[in-house]
């Protein structure tokens, strides 16, 4: 079943200064996975397209190649172990916002996230978790 969490119509749409949290995020996430991007996406076989959608404007598409695409960026920045365990101190340095307050409440909310039955579906769960709750805070925080 592929689930697309799409948000970037309603970032486009938003004109207010919390979008600027949500954009910054998605800037830092792009500014991390630069070192690894070029070789996540041939190992994964995600389209370049869907990354960049990823990566400005938050359209998450839950695919397997997304999947394995991610699961290897968290790898290499050790946010995920191999068994698909978290490793929380990583988190919490990939967080993607500055407001300590929030990167607080974004880690509490996603360190927990269930590992799935594969590396790649727990990445994407993770993901999901990281985009949905900046998203979903960031007029609180703005």
């Amino acid at each position: 079943m592929k689930i697309v969490l799409f948000l970037a119509g309603v970032v486009l749409a938003c004109q207010s200064a919390s979008a600027n949290l949500f954009l910054t995020a998605l800037e830092n996430y792009e500014t991390y996975a630069a070192p690894y991007r070029d070789v996540c996406i041939r190992e994964s076989g995600v389209e370049a397209s869907a990354v960049d959608a990823l990566f400005k404007t938050g359209d998450l598409q839950e695919t397997e190649e997304m999947g394995l695409f991610i699961s290897c960026l968290m790898l290499n920045l050790g946010v995920l172990y191999p068994n698909g365990q978290l490793n929380e101190q990583n988190l919490m340095k990939y967080i993607g916002v500055q407001n300590p307050v929030l990167a607080d409440l974004v880690f509490n909310t996603c360190k927990n996230t269930a590992m799935a039955n594969s590396v790649s579906k727990t990445a994407l769960k993770v993901a999901e978790c990281l985009l949905f709750t900046i998203y979903s805070q960031e007029q609180h925080y703005a």
